[in-house]
């Protein structure tokens, strides 16, 4: 009899005939875990597929097979206990103190292009001709080029800051991840999961300019509660691949099942952590609008566009940290 693990790689392949053989061998478990993953399948696209996992569906509902709401308290390995949200932060910063050096190094070099996007915000429009627009804004070019390094350069970023916390995890496997290359395919994966998460960003960058000035409020009215409830769906799509679950081979299709598999749970272990990082984020932005505009600093908005760059600079590692920490209290084991 084949391994439950082995019945889940053929159900995650893109050939019809192992999905089916996968999804008929799953019915001699007859267990919660068998249940779960009947319940996603019928949902399924595959016509046959979606027929065995109802008709499964409905024998282990008769045999009294439920899938109860997983407790929010678990240990990960050597014992360390987290609650919630504020426990998984402060652990956070515990692992954080073990690697300090390193990880403040490593947030300085990845984001060099960053830290110089806002040498040229400060540097004020009154440069600006020398550089780029003659009597024009930088805001325009170093906006373009934010989102670029966010495109190019987070997974490198994701990648090292990642394995850096993997080494002081508790337990012996992430260790063991923390150790494997960087190499071209995990890129790949990373960037194809980055692009993923910053679906939102990309879309205002590239619907904001063809929209009238009348309209923009109106279209940030329905991008920000859209943008916050895919936050909250996108959060374990990067973890995901460095901590090298099964899921890691195809981490979108897996983030998007844990969502729709414990959407409440996700949402309260992340909540605390999410609110901490935008309240770094954009209370320093709120702060230097106010001294600058008052100070009658001339280009105060760019300014502040610097100030919101520093912040995410400085706020990268806490936050890589806490979903990568976050996600393995969620995503299954192998």
């Amino acid at each position: 009899m084949r391994t439950f693990s082995e019945i889940l790689d053929d159900i995650e392949t893109n050939q019809p005939e192992l999905r089916l053989r996968g999804i008929i061998e799953l019915e001699s478990f007859g267990d919660e875990r068998s249940m779960r993953v009947v319940l996603a399948l019928c949902a399924d696209r595959d016509p046959a597929v979606k027929f065995q996992a109802e008709r499964i569906y409905k024998k282990f509902k008769t045999l009294g097979i439920q899938v109860h709401e997983p407790t929010l308290i678990r240990a990960i390995p050597e014992k360390i206990m987290l609650s919630g949200g504020i426990d998984i932060f402060r652990q956070v910063l515990n692992l954080f103190g073990k690697r300090w050096g390193k990880l403040i190094l490593i947030t300085a070099c990845t984001n060099f292009l960053k830290a110089l996007l806002i040498f040229l915000l400060f540097l004020g429009d009154n440069k600006a001709e020398i550089w780029v627009l003659p009597g024009g804004s930088l805001l325009p070019v170093t906006l373009i080029l934010f989102v670029i390094h966010q495109m190019t350069i987070l997974p490198i970023i994701w990648n090292h800051l990642g394995k850096t916390f993997l080494e002081v995890f508790p337990d012996e496997r992430s260790r063991e991840v923390s150790k494997a290359n960087f190499s071209f395919k995990q890129y790949r994966l990373l960037f194809k999961a980055n692009l993923f998460q910053l679906i939102p960003l990309i879309a205002l960058v590239i619907i904001t300019p063809l929209i009238k000035k009348s309209f923009i409020i109106v279209f940030l009215i329905f991008w920000i509660p859209l943008s916050w409830s895919f936050l909250f769906m996108a959060l374990p799509v990067m973890p995901l691949i460095l901590l090298q679950r099964r899921s890691w081979h195809d981490p979108i299709v897996q983030t998007l099942l844990l969502f729709s598999d414990q959407p409440q749970r996700l949402k309260k272990i992340f909540r605390p952590g999410v609110f901490i990082w935008m309240l770094g984020l954009f209370f320093p932005v709120c702060l230097s609008l106010c001294v600058f505009y008052f100070s009658d600093f001339s280009n105060f908005v760019e300014a502040a566009v610097g100030v919101f760059f520093a912040s995410e600079i400085f706020l990268t590692p806490f936050w890589v940290g806490f979903r990568l920490l976050a996600t393995s209290l969620l995503a299954p084991e192998e």
